[in-house]
């Protein structure tokens, strides 16, 4: 899902999810290691 902006509809729609779903937080999936996420090899990268 790549939103560039905010719908009203998506909120709700996850809400109605809650009862029949596990939803967890990008943060929760990070914290338990199931996502992981990290910067690229840009060019310059190590000048910032």
């Amino acid at each position: 899902m790549n939103q560039q902006y905010y719908s009203a509809e998506f909120p709700a729609s996850l809400s109605k999810l809650e009862d029949t779903h596990d939803l967890p937080s990008f943060g929760d999936l990070v914290e338990h290691e199931i996502l992981l996420y990290e910067t690229g090899d840009e060019v310059g990268q190590l000048s910032y």
